[in-house]
């Protein structure tokens, strides 16, 4: 607002058009400063989706940048359809006050078909709380969109000091339908109107094909995975093979023995202890290496949980202990029981370590050694597995991350490639050194959450 104001004098026409144009210059260049506003978010958000972070990073992007775009002062939450439009999940949430995420992360609100037509319209809708009750002043009549919404408590909390007492929703749409939505909320009744939905509504769609696209990548990745996952238990099972069949060829022949001994009458009591020793060793082989390729084969689960790598290491090496040992390779394990737990896909990490021993495993003769040490530094657990194999060739070492580069007969040239991606997305580190005829070190660098 401008106002001008002169005493005792009135102001002639001509002052009036002055100054009415002086406002409309004023508008332009409010209307500007808020284009480049909208614009350097934008960027932003490009810049998280060029640089392929993992969906959780790019939500928190889209709350800051809201928050920057509306300041909001009580909370912002994004929330994203699955996938049969049935409920929406808060991904993130984002309290102001406390400037903290929020505890709402996961929460799963039910969408029936009303509600969900309201939010594919794509039109924002806005709400204050009066007298304990919300009244809607933008969008549709969406009384059940506003009962759905109002999940936080009206009452003041140590987690909500403040309660919500203004809303608007924005539904996140594209040509392909309903994404899902955003909340943003504030203390006082009135603070958000429409001067914030335009602005959002401005924003937005940009976001949400960014989401979309987010989506489809991260769905193509886990196909991917899925994919070399399969092809790297096939590589197990043949891998094991001949440990299983070793084990079990050394249990027949005892097992032959001591029926032919009970047949011919000459039984020999302290003979068949050390026979059925025998055959018990052999037999928790197997059931080592079989029990270390199911758990493998059936943490099937994307959901990230924390992940202890020393598990991980223990249950790797329960498969290729046995063709390591036939290998006469020698094996340095220095891994600490109580490293900081990884928030990650458990099956992921597993992948992750089963490529690097196995990769190891193919690259040594006997006599070898493979050193596999973990350890925590700050904000990072660090994994070295260490081999004094062939090594790698210069011109092969720059190339053994792409995909479908690979020195194996048989390989798929997957294996490293997904290494990097997996570290990638828990915004890591994975560096990998070799020397021709000495070995190769892979380090790899995850972050831990909250300092462990």
């Amino acid at each position: 607002m401008l106002v001008l104001r002169r005493e005792n004098q009135h102001f002639f026409w001509d002052s009036r058009q002055d100054f009415s144009a002086l406002a409309d210059v004023v508008n332009e260049m409010i209307d500007t400063v808020e284009q480049e506003r909208i614009s350097e978010v934008r960027l932003q958000v490009d810049q998280k989706v060029l640089e392929q972070v993992k969906p959780k990073h790019l939500f928190y992007k889209l709350l800051h940048a809201i928050k920057s775009l509306t300041d909001y002062d009580h909370s912002a939450a994004l929330l994203i359809c699955d996938e049969d439009g049935g409920s929406m999940e808060v991904v993130a949430e984002q309290v102001a006050f406390q400037k903290r995420k929020g505890e709402n992360v996961g929460l799963a609100l039910p969408l029936d078909r009303d509600t969900r037509k309201l939010l594919k319209s794509g039109q924002p809708f806005g709400f204050d709380r009066q007298d304990g009750a919300w009244e809607q002043w933008a969008g549709a009549e969406a009384a059940t969109l506003v009962e759905l919404l109002d999940y936080n408590p009206m009452m003041a909390t140590d987690r909500f000091p403040a309660a919500e007492h203004s809303m608007i929703c924005v539904p996140l749409v594209t040509k392909d339908g309903l994404i899902g939505a955003l909340k943003v909320a504030s203390i006082h009744a009135g603070t958000l109107r429409e001067y914030e939905t335009d602005l959002l509504s401005q924003f937005l769609p940009q976001a949400s094909v960014a989401l979309q696209n987010l989506k489809r990548t991260e769905s193509l990745e886990n196909q991917v995975i899925a994919a070399e996952r399969k092809y790297a238990m096939a590589e197990l099972a043949r891998g094991v093979a001949h440990d299983v069949n070793n084990a079990l060829g050394a249990v027949l022949p005892l097992v032959q023995q001591m029926q032919t001994d009970l047949e011919d009458g000459f039984f020999d009591e302290s003979e068949t202890k050390e026979d059925l020793q025998e055959i018990e060793k052999s037999l928790l082989v197997c059931k080592r290496i079989f029990n270390g390729m199911l758990h493998f084969a059936r943490n099937e689960t994307r959901n990230a949980s924390d992940v202890s790598l020393a598990l991980v290491i223990e249950s790797a090496l329960s498969i290729f202990r046995q063709s390591l040992e036939r290998h006469k390779v020698q094996v340095i394990v220095a891994v600490p029981a109580d490293l900081p737990m990884i928030e990650a896909v458990q099956a992921d990490i597993e992948q992750l370590v089963l490529n690097l021993i196995g990769n190891a495993r193919d690259a040594m003769e006997p006599n070898d050694e493979l050193r596999i040490v973990a350890s925590a530094e700050e904000q990072f657990v660090v994994l070295e597995v260490t081999d004094t194999g062939c090594g790698i060739p210069p011109d092969h070492l720059a190339k053994i991350q792409e995909p479908f580069f690979t020195t194996k007969a048989d390989g798929n040239g997957l294996g490293l490639a997904i290494c990097r991606s997996i570290v990638a997305q828990l915004r890591g580190q994975f560096k990998i050194e070799s020397e021709l005829g000495r070995g190769t070190h892979v380090t790899v660098k995850l972050p831990y959450r909250n300092g462990g």
